[in-house]
């Protein structure tokens, strides 16, 4: 087969920490390593920044204008120069990772869609971006060649809110993010120190979203706080804020217990931070995927999680699933867990078998056999 020529829309990697730039970077490290006779096109943001080499012949970087530092600089990067470059570099197919099926585009386009939070948690988002993925976003999605969705949840929200026919969808899973995986007892140990965290803890990474359900997460804990010896470790990114849920930790009768960390951390501090808490909850209320809790089983944390939305396709069997808002709920899967030693290595050796389930070797072949597809090839 001839070569061909795949644009990839890149921009995505400017959201270090996010569910897409794992989605952009795994996907692109497996081209890296594979020997599939195609010309790869990454287009990204002229001040983007790499997590990987770009020393490599069959995939270029193609900077294009203007930088997407504004509402208005996305908007044209994502619907005009996104095409005009696939015109210039005589592009095939186009593969968008993020939702976005462009205004112009000259070639057939493949989008992945990661969620419909925007249409089933509109409040909780400011007014351009909402309307911009009610409207736009869903108006073309439809109009893509082929859609790839990251969950068969993700798939049924997509044919019930876009009405969209269910053969031009296939659902791809992501692969385990770089980095996460059981470590030495030696190397994890030292974030301990460096956290300040004397005791054995439970975990919750994520953010501060509406949809994360902390508040029933620290309720829960409150519940049991007096019959367990561990600490809570909150571990937050910094794009959301949740005021309230600050006062309620400061408020709360173990507050000294709730270590709240609002900051960026570095793979191999956040692969320690998992491999050393006893166990992990995720109660949130809707997911597209759940990536925290897919590098949660990598690390062989014992999880507790919702059991709604895409979060059991992640979890399978090897984690327990509970009805988010039920906090009493909550509270006593949490008891249990901590209280049993051999329920949660039980749990540790099926998370680690499940998480094998997850290769970005698979999700590349996938995605590369449905973007040949798109573009009229085979493989």
């Amino acid at each position: 087969m001839s070569s061909v020529k795949i644009g990839i829309m890149s921009r995505g990697l400017n959201y270090r920490g996010s569910g897409i730039f794992t989605i952009i970077s795994g996907f692109v490290q497996e081209l890296l390593k594979t020997n599939y006779q195609n010309e790869v096109f990454l287009f990204t943001d002229p001040n983007q920044n790499f997590p990987f080499s770009s020393d490599n012949e069959r995939i270029k970087i193609i900077p294009i204008s203007p930088g997407t530092n504004s509402t208005i600089g996305k908007f044209i990067w994502d619907h005009y120069s996104i095409g005009n470059a696939c015109r210039k570099y005589n592009i095939d197919v186009l593969y968008s990772p993020s939702h976005i099926r462009p205004i112009y585009s000259p070639c057939p386009t493949v989008v992945q869609v990661l969620d419909m939070m925007y249409h089933k948690f509109p409040g909780y988002w400011n007014r351009f971006d909402r309307l911009y993925f009610q409207t736009i976003v869903s108006l073309l999605t439809p109009r893509a060649s082929r859609i790839s969705a990251i969950s068969e949840n993700t798939k049924r929200d997509i044919m019930s809110i876009l009405n969209i026919e269910e053969n031009k969808i296939e659902v791809i899973y992501p692969g385990i993010p770089d980095g996460f995986k059981v470590v030495n007892k030696g190397e994890s140990v030292r974030i301990r120190e460096k956290l300040n965290l004397s005791k054995p803890y439970i975990l919750f990474n994520g953010s501060f979203h509406p949809r994360k359900n902390l508040s029933s997460l620290v309720e829960a804990f409150e519940i049991i706080g007096n019959d367990i010896e561990h600490d809570l470790v909150i571990k937050v990114s910094r794009n959301w804020e949740d005021e309230n849920l600050k006062q309620q930790i400061m408020n709360s009768s173990l507050s000294s217990r709730i270590k709240l960390f609002e900051a960026f951390f570095a793979i191999n501090d956040l692969v320690y931070l998992y491999n050393e808490a006893d166990i992990f909850v995720f109660p949130s209320l809707y997911e597209g995927f759940g990536f925290p809790v897919l590098e949660a089983l990598a690390c062989g944390c014992p999880t507790i999680a919702s059991d709604i939305s895409s979060i059991p396709e992640v979890t399978g069997d090897a984690g327990i699933l509970v009805k988010p808002g039920d906090v009493n709920a909550l509270s006593e899967a949490m008891l249990i867990l901590l209280s049993k030693e051999e329920y949660r290595l039980k749990l540790k050796d099926s998370s680690l078998r499940q998480a094998k389930k997850f290769s970005w070797t698979v999700t590349t072949e996938k995605t590369i056999k449905l973007v040949l597809d798109a573009a009229g090839k085979s493989c």
